[in-house]
């Protein structure tokens, strides 16, 4: 467990249960997806909906499930789960995340499995990498992670909600669900004990035939409210500047407001990194909404780089730069109708593949 300070956590190199630093070479891809690889040679069915893996075999083609959770004790998880033909051979799958707790700490792990070393079910609905497990079914969807040599043990088991997939052909696809209630249930480190947790949860589904640095810079994901009257919001921007974005708001248990009608726009900048800024405010602006996200103390920033030694490192900077980077922040929403405003702390997260400068 990392001990509070004022630097931002960084990546460690992975335990015992990841496959070989060749793997570590792909985690590090996997979050970019920047570089073509192999054919995935048709691991998976293709699909046209919903949360289920697609990959059909194309060069270059990855996706990723990104799960965020705030929860009510203060702790925040994220985790990615990515497969990818990107980097060293082809059909690679791994898993990363950050178990945040509430006096900053921050536990980070991962493990990665090449081709034949994962499974997944033939719906696509199920994807198990080493210890790392990914349900998606309904009625209840969970993720898992268990190690004892990388001294981690998590249980987190959330409610299906409804998903929204974007409209078009663009790159990538997209597909995200509602706010959902979340209970988890971990033992990292030295905890003498297990704890247990509840929260809300966002789930964002992700795909591409091509390389992700070719149409990707910047994915931001918010999280806000509980359940009752809580808020999603996920936005994208490509290397041209362009954006796209969803908000779904759920009030008094139903969904309320589900639109891409609007515009995010980040002002202000702030961070150790001027190429991977964190915005001081988001405004939204939009027929059916108006509103602003007002940044508050950064949490987690991930350089992934760090962990690749030299001369793979060089290597790689040649085509990938990514980042990941978690905050607190404060989200308030006026709607566009006679409907009640929205005003409550949110968990924001933003994934760079490539820097802004």
């Amino acid at each position: 467990m990392r001990q509070p300070g004022p630097k931002p956590a960084r990546c460690r190199m992975p335990r015992g249960d990841t496959a070989s630093w060749c793997s570590v070479l792909a985690l590090l891809c996997l979050l970019a997806a920047g570089l073509a690889g192999a054919r995935l040679a048709g691991a998976l069915p293709s699909r046209e909906t919903g949360l289920a893996a697609r990959l059909a075999g194309n060069d270059g083609a990855s996706e990723h499930w990104d799960l965020m959770a705030r929860f009510t004790s203060g702790h925040a998880l994220f985790v990615r789960t990515m497969l990818t033909n990107a980097g060293p051979g082809s059909n690679t799958a791994i898993v990363i995340g950050q178990l945040v707790f509430p006096d900053g700490d921050v536990f980070d792990f991962d493990n990665g499995r090449r081709e034949g070393r994962w499974r997944a079910a033939p719906d696509g609905l199920f994807i198990k990498v080493g210890g790392s497990e990914l349900d998606l079914h309904e009625p209840e969807r969970s993720f898992s992670k268990h190690s004892s040599k990388s001294s981690i043990q998590l249980d987190a088991h959330f409610a299906a909600r409804p998903t929204h997939q974007a409209e078009g052909d663009g790159e990538p696809g997209v597909a995200a669900t509602a706010i959902a209630p979340i209970e988890s249930t971990f033992q990292v480190g030295k905890m003498p004990a297990p704890v247990s947790v509840e929260g809300v949860v966002m789930l964002r589904h992700a795909w591409s035939r091509t390389s992700e640095s070719k149409h990707t810079r910047r994915w931001i994901d918010v999280i806000a409210g509980d359940t009752h009257d809580g808020v999603v919001i996920w936005g994208f921007e490509n290397p041209q500047g362009e954006r796209r974005q969803w908000l779904s708001r759920t009030r008094d248990g139903a969904p309320a407001l589900e639109t891409t009608a609007f515009e995010l726009a980040p002002e202000g900048a702030s961070g150790p990194e001027p190429a991977y800024p964190v915005p001081r405010r988001i405004e939204l602006r939009g027929a059916r909404l108006d509103g602003h996200l007002e940044f508050g103390g950064e949490l987690v920033r991930v350089d992934p780089m760090g962990i690749i030694p030299q001369p793979f490192r060089w290597f790689l900077s040649r085509e990938i730069a990514p980042r990941r980077i978690l905050s607190r922040a404060q989200l308030h929403l006026e709607p566009g109708d006679d409907s009640p405003g929205f005003d409550a702390p949110a968990l924001v997260g933003i994934t760079w593949t490539l820097p802004l400068l």
